[in-house]
Order: C-alpha cells, then sequence, then structure tokens
C-alpha cells in the first residue's frame, strides 16, 4: 500500500505501531493518541519516497504499561482505507475467450439452421 488510514477508539493502554516488521513507537508518542479510552481521531500513515507499507501492526502487550503491569487492551478500529500500489496489466483468464469462441460457434451454428 502506498496509505493506510483508520480511525481508533477505546485505547486505554498505548497502542505500539509496526510497520514492515520495524517498530516504530507508539500511537500516543507518535501522532498524540489519547490512552484514555475515547475516540482518538483518524490516523493516516503514508509510505514515503518509493517506500510501500507491506504489513502494519497494532499491539498493546508490553511488558509495562501506565498502569504499572503488563497486559492487552481491547479496542476498536473503524473507517478503513488503502491506498494500493499499481500492479500494471491485469491478465484475462483463459475462460473468457474460449466463452467467447463458444457463444460464436453457438450463434453460427444457429444461423447456419434457418
Amino acid at each position: 500500500m502506498r496509505s493506510v488510514g483508520f480511525s481508533l477508539q477505546q485505547a486505554e493502554l498505548l497502542v505500539g505501531l509496526s510497520i514492515n516488521g520495524t517498530a516504530r513507537g507508539t500511537l500516543q508518542g507518535l501522532f498524540g493518541f489519547p490512552a484514555n479510552g475515547q475516540r482518538g481521531g483518524y490516523l493516516r500513515i503514508d509510505g514515503t519516497g518509493g517506500d510501500t507499507i507491506i504489513s502494519l501492526d497494532l499491539f498493546n502487550n508490553f511488558p509495562t504499561t501506565q498502569h504499572g503491569s503488563g497486559g492487552c487492551d481491547g479496542w476498536m478500529i473503524d473507517y478503513l482505507a488503502f491506498d494500493a500500489v499499481p500492479t500494471g496489466v491485469v491478465p484475462v483468464p483463459a475462460s473468457l475467450p474460449l466463452f467467447a469462441a463458444g457463444l460464436g460457434a453457438l450463434g453460427w451454428g444457429l444461423r447456419r439452421r434457418r
């Protein structure tokens, strides 16, 4: 992807961000998302230059959280959007020309019968 966007809600603990397998920090530290259980707003992450986003991971199983012990939190993502990298020409399935040829032969055969 060239770009990924989403809205995050109900995060009460820190939410970590990893892009293409590399940890980048927390949404709270990088973007100022609140860790108060409220709606955090909309976040858009863009690939820079020719870089593409192959994987994007959100996690919150840190050994120590702001509540004093390790743990996980449940949160919700909505309004997910992404901008895909163009892959070029999409090939036509082999069955499509065969189907068209079959229809043409059927039509030609029916025409000759009249």
